[in-house]
């Protein structure tokens, strides 16, 4: 395009607009564009005369593009129109062109018309300049016979295809585009009726057809016509006939435009739609292959026709759709094959037998199975990512593939991959979702779905199971309408709840819940958030019939109170047992005047006492199993100071001992082990005799502790005269240290002294 043209294009949406103004800066159309929004305003600016031609979208906010053309015709101004739609219906284009649109577009979404709309726009352009020379022409025949040759030699140069017929239909002149185009000599084809230039395989009597209309006043439309030597193309033909000065019909003119390319466009973009809507409607990939079979059979030869899917990590390529008359395949590695080859070079392959030969030749390619006369192959991309690849190949005519098949799967590849992936994603989403429907009803636990706004959506059969409340019940309730929960409980859970859609997270709680049938069960419900992108859009509970558990614990409990209240009194009366024991020892030893005899019975005292201690603290322990051994200590020594009276008045006991809780199996021996030894230390570290009845003055200190390998450590230490060096403790005939000996074993503890200003014994255990 040489001069800067015009354009007033009336189209509703902006974004389609701009891309389309783009699309055209981008081109060698230098043009400027004037839009608007609505028809009304379209007629207006159209009456300015000041627009070259008229984009018109036919879905507009006021009124259709239809009724908007309509009106601009009765203005009178005639400039060439192009109509813009986003649906393909055919009766619109069909309306448009009857009306005189010179060409129309088809919007797909993913903008492919953006390539075509500059050509279809310069196009339109040229017919309605052929258009205008046209009439022009029969103007001038019109006017006088004397002009047809003037007419003659204003077609010659036109690039369209121009034939004048007489009355009879017989062929008079051909322009040299015709001759160009169809391959005859001017002489091969005057004379001739136009018969000779249409293709046999329009429909029955459509010459008749063209003649009838063209003497009411012109024909419009497409047809298909063939050159000399029968290859047919198809073309839109405008008629019209040139009457004398008196108006008698004299010639009729024809004009044609080849439109193959238009039409081919049209059945890309057709194939493009078909294939994206198979997308939605084909149930699986099989379905949905044999869908793009037939859609690419339309515009290239299927007949023999595969589509391989590439495993990069295996390294294998599989054919889950292939049509072929000679072998079969369902997978194989990828080696050497054609391919492979096309797959891992991410480039289209038009592989005659020449280039397959010279690609065998040169080691680069392996032929699998049987040798194809033309084989052709294009990758399917997505981004980046080579997915697999479609291929068409002939076993008998190597001519079968052109250049122009290779573009036009290339064209239509992406489209294929997009609907390819699209599918693998659904089969993986069904597959998923079948698997989670599997878990969500087999799930030993009720599960519950809420939305955001507390309304329930779904649950599992586990529910009806354990509360006997069917989906009809529950789904589509609120959450705050549950009579499945008991009153007391329902305020709780919505606070749960709302607790869960804020993102606070929630420990799994217990409710009562309430069945159908009137019975209390406990159930825990554990909440969690549902995300979607990120953000809360509802949740899940699990609910778990907790009942038996419920049922099982309350019952351990109760053995378990019977249990203490059985220890404590068991306790209570072994404590009481005791003390009768010593009372009776007590009433005993009152008649007893040897003193040897009497310290026997107060050493069986101090014994008794220190395992009642044990019992009294149990008693009153709420750990029934062991004792504090700390205040254990203290009242021990308190005791046996006490029952030394006298003798002991000048000995002091210390106790640091740690808070230590020991069971009652510990507990026993290590009291008695604390009383011989202390006992031990009145009688033997501190002597007195009949003439100083007072032992002498001095300290024992006990303590207890535990250190870093978590044993127990009791010392007992003395300041006294020490024990005797050659004494040998661990055999003695003391019944007093045979029983620490003995009780040291019974605790497995280690006992030693050291015999340093007094004797210290240490027990670890």
């Amino acid at each position: 395009m040489k001069k800067k043209i015009n354009i007033l294009m009336i189209e509703d949406f902006k974004h389609d607009y701009l891309v389309m103004e783009r699309t055209l800066q981008k081109s060698d159309i230098e043009c400027k564009i004037e839009w608007v929004q609505r028809g009304e305003k379209g007629i207006q600016k159209f009456k300015s005369g000041l627009f070259d031609i008229v984009i018109i979208d036919y879905k507009l906010p006021d009124e259709n593009g239809l009724e908007v053309f309509r009106r601009i015709k009765k203005i009178g101004i005639d400039i060439p129109v192009v109509f813009i739609a986003a649906s393909g219906n055919e009766c619109i284009a069909a309306e448009a062109i009857k009306l005189g649109a010179q060409d129309y577009i088809v919007k797909d979404p993913l903008g492919r018309y953006l390539d075509v709309l500059p050509g279809v726009i310069k196009k339109a352009l040229s017919q309605w300049e052929a258009e205008q020379e046209r009439k022009q022409a029969e103007k001038a025949l019109k006017a006088t016979n004397e002009k047809l040759t003037m007419l003659a030699q204003t077609v010659t140069s036109m690039k369209e295809y121009v034939s004048i017929t007489n009355m009879d239909d017989k062929i008079i002149f051909v322009n040299q585009a015709l001759l160009d185009k169809y391959g005859y000599k001017r002489d091969e084809i005057l004379g001739k009726p136009t018969e000779i230039l249409r293709s046999t395989h329009n429909p029955k009597d459509k010459g008749k057809e063209i003649y009838t209309e063209t003497l009411k006043g012109g024909w419009r439309g497409e047809l298909l016509n063939q050159t000399k030597d029968g290859k047919e193309f198809p073309i839109e033909l405008s008629t019209s006939i040139l009457k004398d000065e008196n108006g008698k019909s004299v010639i009729l003119i024809g004009i044609a435009v080849d439109i193959t390319e238009r039409k081919q466009a049209e059945q890309i973009q057709s194939v493009l739609y078909n294939i994206a809507d198979a997308t939605n409607t084909t149930k699986d990939l099989n379905e949905l292959f044999v869908a793009i079979r037939e859609y690419l059979g339309t515009i290239v030869d299927t007949t023999n026709f595969y589509i391989a899917l590439y495993d990069k990590e295996t390294d294998i390529i599989s054919l889950p759709y292939a049509i072929d008359e000679m072998t079969q395949y369902t997978s194989f590695p990828a080696g050497k094959t054609l391919t492979s080859y096309v797959i891992k070079l991410s480039k289209s392959l038009l592989a005659t037998q020449k280039v397959q030969n010279e690609l065998i030749n040169s080691g680069e390619v392996e032929i699998l199975g049987e040798p194809s006369k033309v084989w052709l192959g294009v990758p399917l991309k997505r981004g980046k990512n080579i997915i697999g690849l479609i291929a068409v190949h002939s076993y008998k005519d190597p001519n079968l593939y052109t250049e122009k098949d290779k573009h036009i799967l290339e064209f239509v590849s992406g489209q294929i991959a997009v609907a390819i992936e699209r599918k693998q994603a659904e089969k993986a989403l069904k597959e998923s979702e079948e698997r989670l429907s599997a878990i969500f009803e087999s799930a030993r636990d009720g599960i519950v779905l809420v939305d955001k706004t507390g309304k329930i959506i779904k649950m599992n059969e586990r529910i009806t199971e354990v509360a006997g409340y069917t989906q009809e019940d529950i789904v589509g309730n609120h959450l705050s309408l549950m009579k499945m929960f008991t009153l007391k409980d329902l305020p709780r859970l919505m606070t749960d709840f709302a607790k869960i859609i804020a993102g606070v997270e929630v420990t799994p709680i217990e409710y009562r819940l309430k069945t159908k049938k009137g019975l209390i069960l406990y159930v825990e419900i554990h909440g969690s958030a549902v995300k979607e992108n990120g953000k809360i859009v509802g949740a899940v509970g699990l609910l778990r019939d907790i009942t038996e558990r419920k049922q099982a614990e309350e019952q351990i409990k109760k053995d378990l109170k019977e249990k203490d209240v059985m220890l404590k009194e068991i306790y209570h009366r072994v404590k009481n047992n005791m003390q009768v024991i010593i009372s009776l020892l007590n009433l005993q030893s009152r008649n007893i005047k040897d003193n040897n005899v009497k310290e026997m019975f107060n050493i069986c005292k101090n014994r008794i006492f220190s395992m009642s201690l044990v019992h009294e603290r149990l008693y009153g322990s709420k750990d029934l199993a062991s004792i504090d051994f700390q205040p254990y200590i203290k009242s021990l020594t308190t005791h046996l100071l006490t029952t030394a009276r006298g003798i002991a008045s000048n000995i002091q006991i210390d106790v640091n001992a740690e808070d230590i809780t020991l069971d009652v199996n510990k507990a026993i021996p290590c009291g008695l082990i604390i009383n011989e030894l202390i006992s031990n230390a009145f009688k033997h570290a501190f002597p007195f005799t009949a003439d100083k009845p007072k032992a002498i003055k001095g300290k024992v200190n006990v303590k207890m502790y535990k250190d870093k390998e978590g044993k127990y450590n009791l010392i007992i230490q003395d300041d006294g005269i020490g024990f005797p060096e050659d004494l040998d403790f661990r055999n003695t005939q003391s019944l007093g240290l045979q029983l620490v000996m003995g009780l040291t074993q019974q605790i497995d503890g280690n006992i030693d002294l050291e015999i340093d200003g007094g004797s210290k014994f240490k027990i670890v255990f």
